[in-house]
């Protein structure tokens, strides 16, 4: 069997969980997956950590301001890096930085990890990560429903039948319907900004689980990282995975239900059986042999997409199922 030259590669160029013992290149390549690519992405979030977290050495004698600065100046420039890449040997963004860190600083560099693990360092991106990602999604539901809003108040009068069962039964109006989704977009804005409370703890200080032999000042840390709160307990840091997730995708799949139910309705109601909308030009897609057609595209993909939601949360819920601590899944 074949191995990889883990054990003797220089401490600067291995993951950061790499002590001694060979890897197979098999199992380097079942691990890693995509990570590199994907992780790519958390490069602004690892940056925002590692900075909080070295202030945070600074107040207890770890990192001299002097170092703080020129680490601080190293991430800044990082950020800035076009060409900056994960590679497969690094795994992630994590070992990434921490290497160019130690690469450019040295020693210096190489403190940055003083009382962190991989494991609070991967917590603190994601969260970090989904609370923008939540932010976005807030103030992208409040906009659609103003714009909703507004489109039901200029059709307030305008008299449609209304529906049970797909049979009419009261009249009612454009308004009324544009108003019921603009209120649904509402109700959903309330679940994300739930979800975004829930991911806005601090996990930074909690090692693996089990805290670290320094003494941080982790209160201290999540207010320069730009978390509300500090997740307590270590142990429940490691513990709430893949919960976060769960409540995240809890709140999206009930924004894409409500995004499926109006993809819904614009399919019906642009059909000439229906008639009460008209998809614009631009919105719509022609037919290879029916010249004549629109066809609503967008809004179908929205509805078959809007179907995918619940089947994330099951995988994320049933991932759950895990004793108490770290698990690799």
């Amino acid at each position: 069997m074949k191995t990889s030259s883990a054990a003797t590669m220089p401490a600067d160029k291995r993951k950061l969980w790499e002590t001694g013992s060979n890897l197979d290149p098999l199992v380097e390549r079942y691990t890693v997956g995509d990570d590199p690519v994907h992780d790519l992405r958390l490069l602004p979030y690892e940056v925002y950590g590692s900075l909080a977290h070295a202030a945070g050495l600074v107040r207890i004698g770890v990192l001299t301001k002097a170092e703080f600065a020129a680490v601080r100046a190293e991430l800044a420039a990082l950020l800035d890096d076009g060409d900056f890449r994960i590679t497969r040997e690094q795994e992630d963004v994590h070992t990434a930085v921490e290497q160019r860190l130690t690469a450019k600083l040295g020693e210096t560099g190489s403190k940055v990890h003083a009382g962190r693990s991989r494991n609070d360092q991967v917590q603190a991106c994601l969260r970090l990560y989904l609370k923008d990602a939540l932010l976005k999604l807030h103030e992208a539901s409040l906009v659609a429903a103003k714009a909703w809003s507004d489109f039901g108040r200029t059709h307030s009068e305008t008299l449609v039948p209304g529906y049970t069962h797909l049979q009419r039964a009261m009249p009612t109006t454009i308004g009324h319907w544009a108003a019921a989704h603009a209120e649904a977009l509402v109700e959903d804005a309330r679940l994300l900004k739930a979800a975004y409370v829930e991911a806005d703890a601090s996990p930074l200080g909690s090692a693996a689980g089990y805290g670290a032999n320094l003494p941080l000042e982790r209160a201290y840390v999540a207010k320069v990282a730009g978390f509300g709160r500090v997740q307590r307990n270590t142990l429940r840091v490691q513990t709430s995975r893949p919960r976060l997730e769960a409540v995240v995708l809890s709140a999206l799949a009930v924004l894409a239900r409500d995004l499926g139910v109006l993809a819904e309705d614009l399919c019906l109601y642009a059909t000439a059986e229906f008639g009460f909308i008209k998809l614009p030009d631009s919105f719509t897609t022609g037919s290879s042999i029916m010249p004549q057609k629109r066809n609503p595209d967008v809004v179908e993909l929205t509805r078959a997409r809007a179907a995918l939601f619940p089947g994330w949360l099951a995988q994320s819920l049933a991932l759950g199922a895990r004793s108490s601590g770290y698990h690799r899944d």
